[in-house]
């Protein structure tokens, strides 16, 4: 199967994993939606609406009132700085019945009145001016959030305004409290009026909360059930922005397939890859990578940007922006991977490189390097193509081995275990040992113990000592008889077709014994019989001794004391 072939499944793949979740979700939330429109919520009782309402124009009404009165005082006034005081007055109760009559408004239209206020078009200086590629991103952050944040606020003038209200209600009673007690006609007098004015300021709070309330239940009664919500997104997903999305993935992944298909086709074709893998060869293809991404990238804006999506378009510059800025910082980086795929760094293709402490394979170098070791279970690994910058590869011959052992093999490693390989792979080696139990080495711990492979041949040393009153006869008589005894009796026990050569020499004069050395070498099918065979050459080496009056010395301490004492001690 061609590489062509490949992307194209995959690239088909890709677009089915999208589409198909996406239009499965779409009409699950649609008949969820539908099943559940019966039992939406209904709005808010008629009868609060109408209470507030009540309280709104009571509000106002007194408001008026309160002009009317000050006008009256201001008509009668001849103070210069009186009469700025209740005009001032005057214009906030203005200010406040308007804001009244808006609310009044809003409540019973069920409408939010601030889209019909002008706004002021935004000014931006100079300074400003580099940053207006970001305004349409925070202008749709600022939308998608505007609904939660005024239930927010709502909510904290609600809390102010209940709090406000108990420390009025308070100062009231208190006030109420002191009239009471007060004898005074006149101070009772200003009491009353200041418990006027705070039961009108007890009122406006009221109304304000009031307000507030019935804005808060409007706002809370505006939230649909979590289907709707879904549908909706939905809707407003694949109505714009989803929409051009979908259209600039498309442009963006359609690119990148046809460029590839036509890559393929041209490497089917051309001379630069009839030699194998040759430099021209590599270079057209990595040039071929680099176009087939600026070509995917560009369609992908220019989808977006024909679109005047201005919002994805951002974002997506934003992410390209940082992508390119920190290639900056890893462009050495990325010029020594180019190296590698050129076959030009210190790893090579079909070159012997040691990974994780075992060597393997170059087979091919790409964004996926494919390293192969022949001689273990599952020895094939892919590796990203950034590690291997720090590896080193050298050409190999013909009969290197790749791992010391095969599956079957008897070997005794430098910790002293004897067991039969039935398993090797990249990560472990398993030993069955004699009895049974199996033991587990890491691959690498498993080469660091020095492994001795049994199975295609060994020798075994026993070096033997007798007595020095045989020293005439150890150098010539004894080996021989020693290497007569040892092939027959071997023979005799079930090991003589595993021989290949039985040796008796006499090696050196020992402190306490004459040694002789005995060198026995075996076929590999010998290998699990390697401590078995150590111990009968022992036995027999005893026999012949027992056999030829050989003695069998022991060591031996010998003491020497000088007499330094007198004849009378």
């Amino acid at each position: 199967m061609g590489d062509g072939v490949i992307r194209y499944i995959t690239m088909k793949i890709i677009c089915l994993s999208i589409v198909i979740p996406l239009f499965i979700s779409f009409c699950f939330f649609t008949a969820v939606a539908s099943a559940e429109s019966s039992f939406a919520q209904e709005q808010p009782r008629e009868s609060e609406k109408i209470t507030s309402l009540q309280a709104i124009l009571e509000s106002v009404d007194k408001k008026k009132e309160e002009i009317r009165t000050k006008r009256d005082i201001l008509g009668k006034s001849v103070s210069e700085r009186e009469r700025n005081e209740l005009q001032t007055e005057i214009g906030k109760l203005k200010s406040r019945i308007k804001t009244l009559e808006e609310n009044f408004a809003e409540i019973a239209s069920g409408v939010d009145m601030e889209l019909f206020v002008a706004r002021p078009a935004r000014e931006f200086d100079w300074s400003t001016e580099a940053k207006k590629i970001l305004e349409p991103l925070l202008d749709e952050i600022s939308r998608m959030t505007a609904r939660p944040r005024e239930i927010d606020r709502l909510r904290r003038e609600i809390a102010a305004a209940e709090e406000r209200l108990s420390v009025v209600q308070n100062a009231g009673r208190n006030v109420v409290g002191l009239i009471n007690t007060v004898a005074d006609q006149g101070l009772k007098e200003a009491l009353n009026d200041l418990e006027k004015s705070w039961l009108i300021h007890q009122q406006d709070i009221k109304t304000q909360l009031a307000i507030a309330n019935e804005q808060l239940r409007q706002k809370l009664a505006e939230r649909k059930t979590f289907s709707e919500t879904v549908q909706e997104v939905f809707r407003i997903f694949f109505k714009s922005r989803g929409l051009n999305l979908l259209l600039s993935l498309l442009a963006f992944f359609g690119v990148w397939f046809i460029l590839g298909r036509l890559h393929g086709r041209v490497k089917r074709i051309s001379s630069l890859h009839k030699k194998g893998r040759t430099f021209s060869g590599r270079a057209f293809d990595l040039s071929c990578h680099v176009i087939t991404m600026l070509a995917a990238t560009s369609a992908l804006l220019v989808v977006l940007y024909l679109a005047g999506d201005w919002v994805l378009l951002t974002l997506a510059a934003i992410i390209i922006f940082g992508i390119v800025w920190a290639s900056k910082q890893a462009l050495p980086r990325f010029w020594e991977q180019g190296k590698f795929l050129l076959n030009l760094g210190t790893v090579r293709e079909d070159e012997r490189v040691v990974y994780n402490g075992l060597p393997w394979q170059v087979k091919t170098i790409g964004f996926y390097t494919r390293l192969v070791n022949k001689d273990l279970l599952g020895g094939e690994i892919r590796l990203p193509l950034r590690d291997l910058l720090n590896l080193h590869s050298r050409p190999w011959k013909g009969q290197e081995p790749w791992f010391p052992t095969q599956k079957g093999d008897w070997v005794l490693l430098s910790d002293n275990t004897h067991g039969k390989v039935v398993v090797q792979t990249p990560e472990m080696v398993e030993l069955v040992l004699r009895g049974g139990s199996r033991k587990v080495y890491r691959a690498d711990d498993f080469l660091g113990l020095n492994p001795l492979n049994l199975s295609s041949n060994f020798r075994l040393h026993v070096t033997f000592g007798i007595d020095y009153q045989h020293q005439s006869i150890v150098t010539e008589e004894v080996p021989a008889k020693l290497e007569s005894v040892l092939t027959e009796r071997l023979a005799d026990k079930g090991y003589g077709e595993h021989i290949i050569r039985i040796g008796v020499e006499f090696r050196q004069a020992g402190a306490s014994s004459l040694d002789v050395e005995v060198l026995a070498d075996f076929a590999g099918t010998a290998g699990d019989k390697y401590y078995e065979l150590q111990r009968a050459i022992q036995q027999i080496c005893v026999d012949a001794c027992n056999k030829y009056g050989w003695v069998i010395p022991f060591t031996q301490l010998t003491l020497h004391m000088a007499s330094t004492q007198s004849q009378s001690d």
